[in-house]
């Protein structure tokens, strides 16, 4: 099975950004066929999409390579999710408000902190606050100086703060969690941004939001971070606003219910129109899971937790936080 050529360049565009966002290269122009074709992105892409068109022919029969079955499966009980994948390139949540995210954010993070991996969850919302898997939390509020954080997994309530005064913290929060690990900090600890669209909005990959240092600490962990055991989750109830940059550079996905026509467009960058429409019909918990070329309806099951009492080393870096 033969991908038209339009489809076979544009993946390979996007395989070209992708490298060069992952190797922190700015003043990214666009590519010529020749130079596509030369770097072997254009070989890539074909031979990626041949792969997908396959698997799909094979999977789903005589479908055309649509998703229209989906519906018709049941969802599996069991949350799929590859915690190696996840510290080479994080993962990505969306949904509609109460859809069941951060039910699903909690298992996920459950797993990581299993396998030895410190994470810090950067929340807004308070929701982290019960049933977690994650024992300190830390409030920050606006006349806070000097913030020092723990060498373990650790809950930064966000929520005294404007959304200018977050936007900030967070921002140089990223800054010097990174020179943190740059600097010789090899652990690997993992990043939760919950309101993704807050600190990765569309445009923020872009070179003339890259050269404003507002988002730069952020973009840093995002494309350069994995070279340094540093990686990040994605939530948001809000898909559309989100830069794709970020969210393609994540390999698993979990789509929840949502009837937004925006977010359902963009969504369909990702899993394709037949896929993408089954997301009005989805149940509180339930989510179409996208790995690589796999998709398919998971739901997840009520998350409860029995906190345990901390043994979180403080960490002798000190954060200079600029709320004003």
């Amino acid at each position: 099975m033969i991908p038209k050529k339009e489809k076979v360049l544009e993946r390979a565009k996007e395989l070209f950004y992708d490298q060069a966002y992952r190797s922190g290269m700015q003043n990214v122009n666009s590519p010529e066929d020749s130079e596509l074709l030369e770097g072997g992105f254009y070989a890539q892409a074909k031979s990626e999409l041949m792969m997908s068109l396959s698997r799909k022919h094979e999977e789903y029969g005589n479908y055309n390579d649509t998703m229209e079955n989906l519906a018709k499966f049941e969802p599996k009980e069991t949350i799929p999710f590859n915690v190696k994948e996840a510290l080479d390139n994080g993962f990505f949540i969306c949904g509609t408000s109460q859809c069941g995210k951060s039910t699903l954010a909690k298992h996920l993070v459950k797993k990581l902190i299993e396998h030895g991996v410190a994470v810090k969850v950067l929340d807004v919302s308070k929701v982290w606050m019960r049933d977690s898997p994650i024992s300190q939390i830390t409030e920050v509020s606006t006349d806070q100086s000097v913030y020092s954080w723990f060498d373990g997994s650790e809950v930064l309530d966000l929520s005294m703060l404007d959304a200018r005064a977050r936007v900030l913290f967070v921002n140089q929060y990223c800054k010097q969690i990174y020179v943190k690990h740059v600097k010789g900090f090899r652990e690997p600890e993992f990043l939760i941004f919950e309101d993704a669209q807050t600190y990765l909005p569309n445009g923020s990959m872009r070179l003339s939001v890259r050269r404003s240092p507002i988002y730069d600490g952020v973009l840093d962990v995002v494309t350069v971070g994995a070279n340094f055991g540093l990686r990040f989750g994605l939530i948001t109830q809000f898909p559309a606003l989100v830069d794709k940059s970020p969210v393609k550079i994540t390999m698993q996905r979990y789509f929840g219910l949502t009837w937004e026509k925006n977010d359902i467009a963009y969504i369909k960058f990702f899993i394709g129109k037949e896929a993408s429409e089954q997301l009005r019909s989805l149940n509180k918990g339930e989510f179409v899971y996208q790995y690589k070329d796999r998709i398919e309806k998971i739901q997840t099951e009520i998350y409860k937790s029995h906190n345990t009492t901390s043994e979180d080393k403080a960490f002798t870096y000190k954060l200079e936080v600029c709320v004003a």
